[in-house]
């Protein structure tokens, strides 16, 4: 099972950083808007979904993009606990927050 770290990213424009256990830094969300574990918006959710689903790989494949870490860690779920298990629990992989 491979360990992945989830921290604050270090840029302005990101809101968290994923370190990969390989060491690659995946910054991605956007600070300055709101996402569905903060607005719980089921439109603005599936809005999301319809507009980036076209350019983006939400699977296993895709793990190693910024795209999949901000469907599954800021859309996919209503809150960050629950989509850090689903995301644990689907791609049997452990996740560790660094503060």
């Amino acid at each position: 099972m491979y360990t992945y770290y989830l921290t604050i990213s270090h840029y302005p424009k990101k809101r968290y950083r994923i370190i990969t256990p390989d060491g690659t830094c995946i910054d991605f969300g956007n600070p300055y808007e709101m996402n569905y574990t903060q607005h719980r918006d089921k439109y603005k959710q599936l809005n999301y979904i319809m507009i980036n689903s076209p350019f983006s790989d939400w699977t296993r494949k895709g793990i190693k993009t910024a795209s999949f870490w901000e469907y599954w860690l800021c859309w996919h779920s209503e809150n960050l606990g629950d989509a850090l298990k689903n995301v644990m629990r689907i791609f049997n992989i452990k996740i560790d927050i660094i503060y």
